[in-house]
């Protein structure tokens, strides 16, 4: 009796759901534009936890970050390294090419339910996204 006791209890406490983190979503999204330092241009920007590469950027649509006025998809980010920290925080970091000046770089830190620009401080909160199949939408 004993034995069956212990594996109910194992058996349940095993199949208990955990509380699951943003970054366990296949993408995090900004999920309003977000003021990454490019004058008054503001960027939707994803980034997969688990691919060392793994960042996209848009500049958003109608639906602010849900739709995209740039494209014909969104843009895989130059440069782009991802880093996960123990202490659950991720850090991300790309370059944007600009039109007449040299490449910007941009470093962002995905912490608990939101993402931060580095250079400006500027903070949105992130949502979970199972793609990045955004629609287009003209301003």
């Amino acid at each position: 009796m004993k034995i069956l006791t212990f594996t109910l209890i194992v058996a349940v406490v095993g199949c208990h759901p955990t509380q699951s983190s943003p970054f366990d979503a296949p993408y995090v999204v900004s999920a309003d534009p977000l003021d990454v330092g490019l004058g008054g241009n503001r960027l939707c920007i994803a980034v997969a936890p688990h691919e060392r590469a793994g960042i996209w950027w848009w500049e958003p649509g109608q639906s602010g970050c849900g739709s995209r006025s740039t494209g014909p998809g969104v843009f895989h980010a130059w440069d782009a390294v991802v880093v996960p920290s123990s202490d659950g925080t991720i850090a991300a970091k790309f370059k944007i090419s600009m039109i007449a000046e040299e490449p910007r770089a941009i470093a962002l830190r995905l912490e608990g339910a939101r993402m931060r620009a580095l250079s400006t401080g500027a903070v949105v909160p992130i949502q979970r996204r199972s793609d990045l199949d955004i629609g287009e939408s003209r301003r």
